[in-house]
C-alpha cells in the first residue's frame, strides 16, 4: 500500500513538473507563449486604467465597457558574437499591464488567448522572414512592418470577437490554430544569422 501512494506522488510530482515547465515566465512578469501552455486567470495581474473603464461600443444602439484586456508584444532580444547576430523572438505577455475584470470569466479568458495565439503567430512569421535579412537594418525594417500588420489583425480580431461572440468565434479559433500549425517550423525563438551591422 506504501508503495502504491509513493508512486502516485512521484507520478502526480512528474505531471506538476510538466506543466509548471511549461509556462515559459521571467523574472520581470513576463510570460512567454508556449504551445503547452494555456493562461490562466492568475496570469493577469494588472489592474485596469481609467481609460479602460469607458464604455467602449459594440454597434450602433450598445455600449459596453471593456472585461479584460491583455498586454502582448512580439520580444526580440539579439546578441552578437563572432560576426553573427543571434536573435532570440518570443510572442511575450505582461501580466502586471494585463487584467481580467471577473476572474470566473471564461469567455474573456478565451478571448484574451486568442490575442496572445495571434501574437505568436506573428512571432513566427517574423522568424521565418528575419531569415532573409542582409543586415540589422533590415531586419529591424522587417520587425516594423510585421509588428505594424499584428497590430491590424489584433484590432480586427477585436472587433470580430466580443463578449457576445463567446469571446472568439469558431472561425478565428479554427483560423488562428491553421496557421500555427502552417508556421510550425519557426516555433523556436533563436535565429541565428551572419550579420551583424
Amino acid at each position: 500500500m506504501l508503495l502504491r501512494k509513493s508512486f502516485l506522488f512521484i507520478i502526480g510530482l512528474c505531471f506538476l513538473m510538466i506543466f509548471m515547465s511549461a509556462k515559459t515566465q521571467t523574472d520581470n512578469g513576463k510570460i512567454y507563449w508556449n504551445s503547452a501552455y494555456r493562461l490562466s486567470f492568475s496570469d493577469f495581474k494588472g489592474s485596469p486604467t481609467q481609460e479602460d473603464t469607458l464604455l467602449r461600443k459594440v454597434d450602433s444602439l450598445n455600449a459596453t465597457h471593456k472585461l479584460g484586456a491583455i498586454s502582448k508584444s512580439l520580444d526580440v532580444q539579439l546578441t552578437t558574437k563572432s560576426g553573427k547576430t543571434i536573435f532570440k523572438i518570443y510572442a511575450g505577455m505582461e501580466q502586471f499591464n494585463s487584467w481580467i475584470k471577473n476572474k470566473n470569466d471564461s469567455i474573456s479568458l478565451k478571448h484574451e488567448q486568442g490575442h496572445f495565439d495571434i501574437c505568436e503567430i506573428y512571432a513566427r512569421i517574423l522568424r521565418k522572414e528575419i531569415k532573409k535579412a542582409k543586415t540589422l537594418a533590415e531586419a529591424n525594417s522587417m520587425f516594423t512592418k510585421i509588428s505594424d500588420d499584428e497590430n491590424y489583425e489584433q484590432d480586427k480580431y477585436d472587433n470580430e470577437n466580443t463578449f457576445e461572440s463567446g469571446g472568439i468565434t469558431n472561425n478565428w479559433k479554427e483560423n488562428i490554430k491553421k496557421r500555427l500549425n502552417e508556421l510550425g517550423a519557426y516555433q523556436e525563438p533563436v535565429v541565428t544569422l551572419p550579420i551583424y551591422k
